[in-house]
């Protein structure tokens, strides 16, 4: 199985040598070695050779420069570790004329003893915070709550007055077809009461005796 190790360092960009380079000679014909180095990247590095771990291992700087911690271990140096790219200085050009200048952001190494108090200050903060805006939120609360009842029964009223208005609608249009039912019936029993005339004969032309 492939042993694998992580080393941290307290320097982010650690270069340590663990076996020297040796130049060619051609008096010798000793042949050009460039040796065994290794360099951190953030502070970090990871072995996945076991004769390097050894190496890594028996270094004058192991336990002092950097150290061996396990994958799931939080990186101890991470928030003291200072950043290998130094900061810069970044000049905004438009038509060949410098515009404005901005500083690159540089991270703050805090040591454990900085985080510890920042911690304990956060929580205060947060704690009078609570204490001030838990009444305001309470408040805010049953105003929501009475706001939201109220415009319930505003909108149960709506509707209960509607349905009102549609009945009173629907019984006067039952009220309307009934007397236009009775008219038209009164008219139609008129008509059928009344004697049909017979059309009259129009008297003839009279005769003339010749």
């Amino acid at each position: 199985m492939l042993k694998q190790m992580k080393f941290v360092s307290k320097s982010g960009n650690l270069s340590i040598t663990l076996k020297p380079g040796i130049p060619n000679n051609r008096l010798t014909g000793q042949a050009y070695d460039p040796g065994l180095h290794i360099r951190f990247q953030d502070g970090m590095v990871i072995i996945n050779d076991e004769k390097i771990i050894e190496m890594m291992k028996n270094h004058d700087g192991y336990n002092m420069d950097f150290f061996e911690v396990a994958d799931e271990q939080v990186d101890p140096f991470k928030n003291q570790r200072k950043e290998a790219e130094p900061g810069h200085i970044i000049t905004e050009m438009k038509y060949g004329h410098p515009e404005k200048s901005m500083a690159s952001g540089k991270k703050f190494a805090m040591t454990p003893e900085m985080e510890i108090v920042v911690k304990e200050m956060a929580k205060t903060l947060a704690l009078e915070m609570t204490k001030e805006l838990a009444p305001k939120m309470a408040t805010e609360m049953v105003k929501n709550l009475a706001n939201k009842k109220e415009t319930t029964e505003e909108i149960v009223t709506q509707q209960v007055l509607q349905k009102e208005n549609e009945d009173v609608q629907s019984s006067e249009q039952e009220k309307t077809n009934e007397i236009t039912e009775q008219v038209n019936s009164n008219v139609i029993t008129e008509q059928a009461s009344e004697p049909i005339q017979q059309p009259k004969k129009s008297p003839g032309r009279p005769k003339v005796n010749k």
